[in-house]
């Protein structure tokens, strides 16, 4: 009886020192559902940013020059394609800092 008692001990300091434990794999969804919640909001404003200050830059651009709106649609069709590329570059994980990894492995 004492044995089957030990060896669960055991067992259950196994799995902690592996991360498996319930307390572990909890805390690791936990930080994944963050992660990916994070990286919505960041392309969110990376593409709404990306789009609107160009516009306004082409905007004071084109008052100073008296061109409108020859600036102002340049830049927020450019700031739309760049937008597009920055919300690319985070959804395939491009351009992380150095020592960032994010593996995430099927299993």
């Amino acid at each position: 009886m004492s044995n089957d008692n030990d060896l669960d001990k055991f067992n259950e300091k196994l799995l902690k020192a592996r991360g498996e434990d319930k307390e572990t794999l909890a805390h690791k969804k936990q930080l994944e559902t963050e992660g990916e919640s994070r990286q919505g909001i960041q392309a969110g404003v990376e593409l709404v940013g990306a789009i609107f200050i160009p516009t306004v830059m082409g905007y004071f651009i084109d008052g100073y020059f008296d061109t409108r709106p020859v600036f102002m649609l340049i830049l927020f069709f450019l700031g739309i394609c760049t937008g597009f590329y920055n919300v690319y570059r985070i959804s395939q994980n491009m351009g992380t800092a150095v020592g960032v990894k994010n593996d995430k492995k099927d299993e």
